[in-house]
């Protein structure tokens, strides 16, 4: 797994913006919303602090698409994501609201151009729509941004253009996320895009919250300086859980009424399984992704993991249905530990938890890093239907918008970041830059294999059967890789 220092200096703040809610099911509604050129671009944005200086020139595209339109669709805001990645209201105050007006009319100003977007719910039926879209060849897209996920479906299925070598777009630059870039291709192929534009990538990073209440209450020291000195490991995390265990009400068993190390959800297995330097796919020197699946090592790394999140009293592993607030042991000081994605920092802090927040455990002292997983099914990218009659102008737009959003909505997510208690926090701010260095994707997610389904089944039931678990879904996994790859590599 490979890492991007600058961009994570860049996003030390972007992450604290996420609001939370629990997964949902998704309606099927959509809106339509047209972005005229505007004729005043002072309209209320936030006040620019410019990124750290780069030496990476900037889009250089000499064009003018005047009269013309693209059309996006994208996904509509939501209880965990209350933005628009397109979309905009007309001066609302809000800082990232401005900000995505200023970027959005910098290039309608520049190119003479509108922004149609069209927004949809996340979820299968948006994806469905975009692929149906392309099939019937009436160009009502240009682009699309939706979940990862689907995305690299409708690569497979050769819905998308190889971008690899598309006019305008440069990968290598910093408005890109190059660690998922590189995550996502086979065969050095590129059929989606991540960047900048894409907020809802870092707001689904697995973490883990820790209530600085009950740190001292228990007097368990200085836990950010674990990270620091590459010391936060699977054992020094149980270690520290079974320290907090508390039958509160002697009924002789720890449910959510008691105190315990650690609440969880079997969503979180991924998260310590790649943070331990798991991996169910791995890439050869061909960039052709491998099911690896249960090897020795990955077995052992099972086994741990489980052990400590099965082990009572230190945690609480159950499904979400199991509470009727998953985060209110936590909220309530009776939780040291909440395994999460980032996008819960902004509930926590509204209900005035004082919390930290720490990147999953390392395997042990050996591994040279910390990995921090993003969920293919929240964060979302491009893609661009391989029928689009008008490249240029798409690709050129595209470019402009990761550009624009590394100038706009990054100071933008730096100035909201300021409103939030956490944030002022030196000691963390490093926390979330290390976080934010190790970014990185298990390519099963992306492409939508049975692995952390299987993990999830297994810790419903508090299963260590990992071995028949996977065993029952490799052959359907490995023939899902051979269709990605031959999709991809053929159409170079």
């Amino acid at each position: 797994m490979k890492h991007n220092h600058l961009l994570a200096l860049l996003l030390t703040a972007l992450m604290l913006c996420a609001p939370l809610t629990a997964c949902s099911q998704e309606p099927v509604t959509s809106t339509d919303t047209t972005l005229p050129p505007a004729a005043d671009t002072t309209t209320a944005a936030p006040a620019e602090t410019e990124p750290p200086e780069t030496e990476y020139p900037a889009p250089q595209i000499e064009a003018n698409f005047t009269g013309k339109t693209i059309s996006i669709l994208s996904l509509e805001p939501e209880a965990t994501f209350d933005y628009g990645e397109i979309s905009y209201g007309e001066n609302t105050g809000d800082i990232i609201n401005d900000a995505v007006f200023k970027r959005n009319h910098q290039i309608i100003n520049k190119y003479g151009i509108e922004i149609k977007s069209t927004e949809m719910p996340r979820g299968m039926a948006t994806a469905k729509a975009f692929n149906t879209a392309i099939l019937s060849d009436t160009n009502e897209y240009q682009l699309g941004i939706l979940r990862i996920a689907d995305m690299m479906s409708s690569a497979s299925n050769g819905y998308l253009a190889n971008l690899t070598d598309a006019p305008y777009i440069d990968t290598d630059a910093p408005w890109y996320y190059r660690q998922l870039q590189e995550a996502l291709s086979i065969g050095g192929q590129d059929y989606i895009l991540t960047g900048y534009l894409n907020m809802r990538i870092f707001d689904s990073v697995g973490s883990i919250f820790y209530n600085k209440d009950v740190v001292e209450k228990y007097q368990l020291g200085n836990l950010n300086q674990l990270v620091f000195d590459g010391e936060w490991t699977l054992d020094k995390f149980a270690e520290i859980c079974a320290k907090v265990g508390n039958d509160l009400n002697n009924d002789g068993k720890i449910d959510e009424t008691d105190e315990v190390g650690m609440i969880s959800h079997p969503g979180g297995i991924l998260n310590f399984f790649v943070g331990a330097g798991g991996e169910f796919v791995a890439k050869d020197s061909d960039d052709i992704p491998q099911y690896i699946g249960i090897t020795e090592r990955n077995a052992d790394l099972l086994n741990k993991v489980l052990t400590v999140l099965y082990t009572e009293p230190g945690s609480l592993h159950q499904i979400y249905s199991a509470y009727t607030n998953y985060n209110a042991a936590f909220n309530e000081d009776r939780a040291l530990f909440l395994n999460n994605c980032l996008y819960a920092m902004l509930e926590l802090a509204a209900v005035s938890t004082n919390f930290g927040v720490l990147p999953p455990p390392k395997y042990d002292a050996a591994q040279e890093g910390y990995y921090v997983h993003t969920h293919s099914n929240h964060g979302t990218a491009i893609g661009i239907p391989n029928n689009n009659p008008d490249m240029e102008m798409t690709c050129a737009i595209v470019e402009e918008l990761m550009y624009w959003s590394y100038k706009h909505i990054y100071p933008a997510h730096i100035e909201k970041t300021m409103q939030i208690r956490y944030a002022s926090d030196e000691e963390s701010t490093r926390i979330l830059e290390i976080m934010f260095d190790s970014i990185c994707l298990e390519m099963s997610t992306a492409l939508s294999l049975k692995c952390d389904n299987n993990l999830r089944n297994l810790g419903n039931v508090h299963s260590f059967d990992f071995v028949s678990a996977f065993k029952s879904t490799e052959t359907a996994d490995k023939t899902k890789i051979e269709t990605y790859v031959s999709a991809f590599t053929q159409k170079k």
